[in-house]
């Protein structure tokens, strides 16, 4: 029997956004169970948006990505040293969580996760990160998630 998981949905890509990309966002009408590869897509995002030391079952589990989320940071380099390591740290987590599961599909195995661009708005207050996920069938997404860093 399969295990399903929450969805988390991507929308149409738009834009510059590749055909098999899409916005994150939430939205969608009803749960529905999911696997494969849209399972994968929404484990790392559900880890690069858990703030780290907020699961109970795994106080190590998360990053610090959501923390940028309103926060008053300056200078294209922090942010960027911040999302790569969140982007790292989100990886790490569910590689470190195959390796404890007996995972048979490979599209639910999570291969890499390459930042394609960090931008920023002219006033610094937005910025849009775009990752691709690659899994072990050799299947990939990009995805684009918009961050307001600053309070207007």
């Amino acid at each position: 029997m399969k295990k399903y998981d929450t969805h988390i949905e991507l929308a149409p890509a738009k834009g510059d956004l590749a055909p098999q990309g899409g916005m994150m966002r939430y939205g969608f009408k009803r749960h529905i169970g999911v696997v494969g590869f849209q399972k994968l897509i929404n484990k790392w995002l559900k880890a690069l948006l858990t703030e780290e030391g907020t699961d109970l079952s795994n106080r190590d589990y998360g990053t610090g990505f959501s923390s940028l989320i309103g926060a008053n940071v300056s200078g294209r380099r922090d942010i960027q040293a911040a999302v790569e390591f969140a982007v790292d740290k989100a990886t790490q987590d569910i590689k470190n969580y195959q390796a404890d599961q007996q995972l048979t599909d490979m599209s639910e195995m999570l291969e890499e996760a390459v930042i394609l661009a960090i931008t920023t708005s002219p006033s610094g207050a937005e910025i849009a990160v775009r990752v691709q996920l690659k899994n072990s069938a050799n299947e990939s997404v990009k995805i684009q998630i918009p961050v307001k860093t600053t309070r207007d």
